[in-house]
């Protein structure tokens, strides 16, 4: 089952809103065969096995009471053992199991709860015992082990395991380390500190607790303490990086409390990922100061989907909140494919932490309403953001104020280029994140002709043919991005309807749910957009993401200290949005000594209560490339709830008890 991370959205900058990607498509495999070589039968292998479980129906009821108060197990959580116990595998199917693989030549290992095992053994022993083929590619850039066979599950073990999956036995060998782009060639100079609009010039991480209102826990000394935050990661990162960006901010810069947990041996060397898990930590660290935070690093994109990663974080160490960027797009998948049984099996992972009271949150995505990837262009949600059990986060832009097209570009007299009109816009409201925003308010034309006027000067300019030549070249291939890229360029926030979670209890009676508002704003033909589109309404079935939302743009996004310099364009899209959020989650459980819970069912009730803690975003204008707000509605597809003010969120909590 393919990971997608939920990447930091990309803008390539002549401007700060140029959002021009120049791309040379290169893949020297693509008309390649694969070919395939068995794998050495004595190597060591981990399968992952899905256990059956019992009393789903009692589990799911059992989640709620402990989040509705005046239930007798309010607030009252399993813990891994005890949920072994009451949902899990029973203890003797248990054993038999594992004599079964013992006497097989077979090592098993069950996570605490009793419902995801790790078999371990050679090549030769998993294939026998499962009628796999495991193999590997020869003839790839980055060659892989895999397996494409369809597993079989025995009589006598058919009695005890739901699902085997294949994809924990995926391997990438020698993969080459991708760089991360960076759009300041210039590591030092912060592009945004021309800005005077503070929501621009400041970067710091305290933007987020300012705007949400949640200064006022850090008054009452609530901090995170006592609280273990779960980071699900597929890179390693520099704890000096760590260190640097806690001492930028102001911090206590120990790094005693982040700990490194390597779940598995594959882990990604891409510079992306890398960054990635480096804003995770940096972010939740920082606005939980005192929690202790838990980094899970393993399973490499395309393996097992943080199975282990999470059976470990929540079975094991039993962790107060969980935070996760990464997500799978669920119009890869089909209903009746194989890979759906590891959205059950992950799905009741989730409901494994709900019940032992860990608050857990995804983000959504960063492709709005879409999934973009190799020039698709499906509506689809993204999972495990679209689980019930998740806590789903969305992105929004900040406001912007009285930003000129000059300081915008840093068209400076220095330079020799005038504008024939320099213009001034403002965005006075905290809207649904949308990358294009700026070019909105400008006008396409008038940004295109001032751009093409950019480049003739450039041109004119130019000290020697060479020089003039390479313009030239960067001027066409601007105008001829592939219309794939550009689509992939766009960043709105991430959400919809899922297709194979139905609408969950706590969101049935919302004004808004299972019904929406869209317009067909991309043309799928050039990769614009048309803000004019014709407004569509429909109803639909189905769990609705994201729940809570906040900012995630890159043009009002956050610093991130990676790689040993301070990035201010580093912190962005809902991947940021989702460890902040868990990092408050950790500093309300300290302002209550004790685990708040599963969200879900607490904070719908609570939006339609007369003091929410809820800001909807739905005007008609709020977008996320297809979904728009909803008028009087206290949700809508593009930014769930809305944003939160911390203060009441906390304040609701209290009034819960």
């Amino acid at each position: 089952m393919k990971i997608n991370k939920i990447g930091k959205s990309l803008i390539i900058l002549t401007s700060l809103i140029g959002s021009q990607l120049l791309f040379e498509n290169k893949d020297t495999n693509a008309s390649e065969k694969i070919e395939y070589k068995n794998v050495n039968p004595n190597k060591n292998q981990s399968l992952i096995l899905g256990l059956k479980n019992h009393n789903n129906k009692q589990l799911n009821n059992f989640i709620y009471q402990t989040v509705t108060p005046g239930n007798k197990n309010y607030r009252k959580y399993l813990t891994p053992k005890q949920f072994g116990v009451k949902y899990g595998l029973d203890n003797k199917k248990l054993k038999i199991v594992g004599k079964y693989f013992k006497k097989h030549n077979l090592k098993a290992y069950t996570y605490p709860g009793n419902i995801i095992m790790s078999v371990n053994g050679k090549t030769k022993d998993i294939e026998k015992i499962f009628k796999l083929k495991i193999k590997k590619t020869v003839n790839q850039k980055n060659n892989y082990q895999t397996t494409n066979d369809k597993y079989y599950i025995n009589k006598t073990l058919s009695k005890y395991i739901s699902y085997v999956d294949q994809d924990s036995l995926k391997q990438n060998f020698g993969k080459t380390p991708s760089k991360r782009i960076n759009t300041d060639d210039n590591k030092s100079q912060n592009p945004f500190s021309r800005f005077k609009e503070p929501n621009m010039r400041n970067r710091s991480y305290k933007k987020f607790t300012n705007n949400y209102k949640a200064n006022s826990l850090y008054k009452n000394s609530h901090y995170g303490q006592n609280q273990k935050i779960g980071i699900m990661a597929n890179a390693d990162f520099n704890i000096k990086d760590i260190k640097q960006y806690l001492k930028a901010e102001g911090l206590n810069s120990s790094t005693k409390r982040i700990k490194k947990i390597y779940v598995d041996k594959d882990i990604s060397k891409d510079e992306g990922d890398q960054g990635e898990v480096t804003m995770d930590v940096e972010q939740s660290s920082a606005i939980a100061p005192k929690s202790q935070i838990n980094v899970y690093i393993g399973d490499n994109v395309d393996n097992n989907d943080f199975v282990k990663s999470y059976a470990r974080a929540i079975g094991k160490d039993n962790v107060d909140v969980l935070s996760a960027s990464y997500s799978i797009d669920e119009s890869d998948y089909k209903k009746n494919d194989k890979d759906v049984g590891e959205f059950k099996m992950l799905n009741l992972l989730f409901q494994q932490a709900a019940a032992q009271g860990i608050s857990s949150f995804n983000a959504t995505g960063d492709s709005g309403a879409y999934d973009f990837d190799n020039g698709k262009h499906n509506l689809s949600t993204t999972f495990p953001a679209s689980s019930p059990y998740m806590t789903s986060v969305g992105g929004t832009t900040l406001p912007m104020r009285n930003i000129s097209f000059s300081v915008l570009n840093n068209i400076t007299p220095n330079i020799g280029f005038k504008l024939d009109k320099d213009k001034v816009v403002s965005l006075n409201h905290e809207i649904a994140w949308d990358q294009q925003i700026l070019n909105k308010l400008f006008g396409k034309n008038y940004v295109k002709n001032e751009q093409n006027k950019y480049f003739n000067f450039l041109i004119t300019n130019a000290k020697t043919d060479q020089q003039k030549e390479l313009i030239k070249k960067q001027m066409e291939l601007s105008k001829n991005i592939p219309v794939s890229k550009k689509l992939e360029s766009l960043g709105a926030s991430g959400g919809g309807f899922s297709k194979y979670f139905e609408l969950p209890k706590y969101q049935k009676g919302i004004s808004g749910t299972g019904r929406y508002n869209a317009r067909n704003y991309v043309n799928f033909k050039n990769g614009d957009i048309n803000y004019k589109a014709k407004l569509i309404k429909g109803n639909k079935d189905g769990r609705n993401v994201p729940d809570i939302s906040g900012n995630a743009d890159i043009i009002t996004g956050y610093d991130e200290y990676f790689k040993g310099h301070m990035d201010p364009m580093g912190g962005n899209g809902t991947s940021i949005v989702t460890p902040q959020m868990a990092g408050m989650a950790a500093v309300i459980n300290s302002a209550h000594g004790k685990r708040m819970g599963f969200w879900n069912p607490q904070i719908y009730r609570f939006a339609k209560s007369n003091n929410s803690p809820f800001t909807p975003l739905n005007s008609l204008e709020d977008n996320n490339l297809f979904y728009t707000g909803q008028p009087k509605k206290i949700y809508n597809q593009a930014t769930g709830l809305g944003t939160i003010n911390f203060t009441k969120l906390n304040k609701s909590f209290y009034k819960n008890k």
